[in-house]
């Protein structure tokens, strides 16, 4: 069956280097900045539905058949191959103990092989994010990814969190770990971090509000920005306002007119 399943990924990349698109790869390598080199040019609902065409060939396959089927996409470095591991991830992941799926998925982020946000947030969102809801105790491994040193490590400890947050579960391992992610200085992790706040103030915007206000100050204006877009105009604008930093020439001068 494991042999199956890697022809069956072998087939998928044949088909998405057939439908290979030089120009658009170009403008993604442009895009992808800090992703793998390696771009076919095949818009993701193209992916997705070449993965979904053979899904009868994965049907009863095993997660260890899955898995080989996704390394064999992996080993490639092709962007393109990377999310069509993503969608094959989701349309088996009832067949993954979660915690041997986390484990694999860290490994996988650890080694390069899922190297960019596209394939992150798509695995942590739709893969693990379900998974972690069949075992929550795994929240224990996402506060520990998010001091990783691996910045695609602390944006999926964080990301992973989007869909639970959005139905008011997980909240208070939401807010732990954009506490340890607050002076975060890679891009990404600070927009994954606003975005999961966001998410998580669509069923508690009064927590999201207190939060902000007594620690949005710690936060990057980026973060703030992600986590307040559903605000009212006006109630944004007093966010901003109020989690605006103390520069430290303003904090020089207070400190010298406090002086006896």
């Amino acid at each position: 069956m494991s042999k199956r399943c890697v022809e069956a990924a072998s087939s998928i990349i044949a088909r998405l280097k057939e439908l290979e698109d030089p120009k658009r790869a170009e403008e993604m390598r442009k895009y992808f900045k800090n992703a793998t080199k390696h771009f076919l040019g095949v818009e993701t609902p193209v992916v997705y539905k070449t993965v979904r065409k053979k899904r009868k060939e994965f049907a009863d396959a095993d997660y260890k058949g899955i898995v080989k089927a996704t390394e064999r996409l992996l080993n490639t470095r092709i962007l393109e191959a990377q999310l069509a591991c993503v969608e094959l991830l989701y349309s088996s992941k009832e067949k993954f103990p979660a915690r041997e799926a986390f484990a694999l998925v860290e490994k996988w982020i650890l080694n390069g092989k899922i190297n960019n946000w596209a394939s992150v947030d798509g695995i942590a969102n739709h893969f693990l994010g379900f998974l972690i809801e069949k075992d929550p105790s795994l929240s224990e491994e996402t506060l520990r990814w998010a001091s990783s040193q691996n910045p695609w490590l602390r944006r999926a400890s964080v990301v992973i969190y989007v869909l639970p947050a959005r139905d008011g579960k997980f909240l208070d391992v939401v807010y732990e770990t954009a506490m340890r992610l607050r002076f975060d200085k890679d891009e990404f992790v600070r927009k994954g971090t606003g975005w999961t706040l966001r998410e998580a103030g669509k069923t508690d915007m009064d927590r999201l509000t207190r939060f902000l206000q007594e620690h949005g100050k710690d936060f990057s204006r980026v973060a703030i920005r992600y986590a307040i877009e559903k605000y009212q105009p006006e109630a944004r604008l007093e966010l901003l306002h109020a989690t605006k930093p103390v520069s430290k020439r303003a904090m020089a001068k207070n400190l010298r007119l406090s002086r006896p």
